[in-house]
Parts: C-alpha cells; structure tokens; sequence
C-alpha cells in the first residue's frame, strides 16, 4: 500500500488536517489583524454641544485658562507655555507652543501642542500629538442673545500599535467630551 501512496485505501494526504487548521487559523488572525490596523487608523470625530445663560466672554476664560482648562477636561495635569515669552504675555495665538501632560486609564502621556486656530471669546482650536496619537480639539462659542451655544470637537488619530487597541475604546471618547462638555457647563 505504501508504494502507491495509500493508507488503508485513502490516499496520503500531505498535509495533515491539524496543520491545515493552523495554517487556516493564522491567516485568519493576520486578515483579522490588518484589518484592525486600518480600522484603528481612521481618524475618528467626537462632538458634543450644549447651551448655556452665559455670553462667550464670560465663558472663554474657562476655555482658554490653563488653570481652569483642568477643572474640565478630564486627566489634564498640567499644560505649559514652551516658550518664557509666551508665558510673560500672557496672551493666546495662533502658533504657540505648549507642551501638556494627561493621565488616563492609569497611563501618564506627554503631548506636544499648537494653537492652529484662535479667536478671541470665539473659537480655540489645538493640536496635539505623540508617539501613540494625535489630536485635535476645538471649542466654538456662538452667541445666541443673551445665551451662548458651545460646540465641543475632538478628532483623533491613533499610532503605531495603539491602532489596534483604538477600535475596542472609541466609544470611550464621545462619553469623555460629554462629561468634559458636563463640567464646562456647571463652571
């Protein structure tokens, strides 16, 4: 029988059933991978808004202060001017540079950031980024009367490794500007 290639009158396999089912089940978890890396690697959109009795200068502050920015935004440690020059005026722009430090889920990370879009009592917009992500946020205050519509947005991209973990915490995001959106409006 082994002559002609046969065991017991079925013909000899050259591969095992076992080996096919691993070889099956590592494409599997490689499509399964790559497909995560592009999921993860989309750039994804939270926002949230909410009107409040207040007009934009009085809201602003809350907004634009460095202080008062960690009474809201959730896990800010601090965030400073780079540059003494800035510190000393005291004044926003377009095209600072700050540097900030944020702890979430137990993980301590230090972003770079740029004011890439500021109006004064109307809109403030920063990007910042890492080695495991980039983000922007953005916050408009529009004058409605004597009220004030406040739009939050953040746009993330993630990096690296951390597009696959992403996909399984994005919904995490929306919940965490609306918190952040919930304590802005209480100041």
């Amino acid at each position: 029988d082994r002559l002609f290639g046969t065991t017991h009158g079925q013909p000899e396999s050259t591969m095992s059933n076992l080996a096919k089912f691993v070889m099956l089940f590592c494409i599997a978890v490689f499509l399964a991978a790559v497909s995560l890396w592009f999921i993860g690697g989309k750039k994804r959109e939270y926002t949230t808004s909410a009107t409040v009795n207040a007009t934009p200068d009085q809201i602003f502050p809350f907004v634009n202060d460095i202080t008062e920015k960690k009474k809201w935004m959730q896990g800010l440690v601090e965030q400073q001017f780079v540059s003494a020059a800035d510190l000393d005026e005291g004044v926003t722009e377009e095209g600072m540079e700050l540097s900030s430090v944020v702890e979430s889920n137990g993980q301590v990370d230090e972003f770079d950031d740029v004011v890439i879009r500021f109006t004064e009592n109307e809109i403030i917009t920063i990007k910042s980024r890492n080695n495991r992500m980039m983000s922007t946020w953005s916050v408009l205050l529009e004058e409605i009367g004597d009220k004030t519509r406040m739009t939050y947005r953040r746009i993330i991209r993630f990096n690296g490794l951390e597009r696959f973990k992403s996909v399984f915490y994005r919904d995490n995001y929306q919940r965490e500007i609306e918190d952040e959106m919930s304590r802005l409006v209480k100041l």
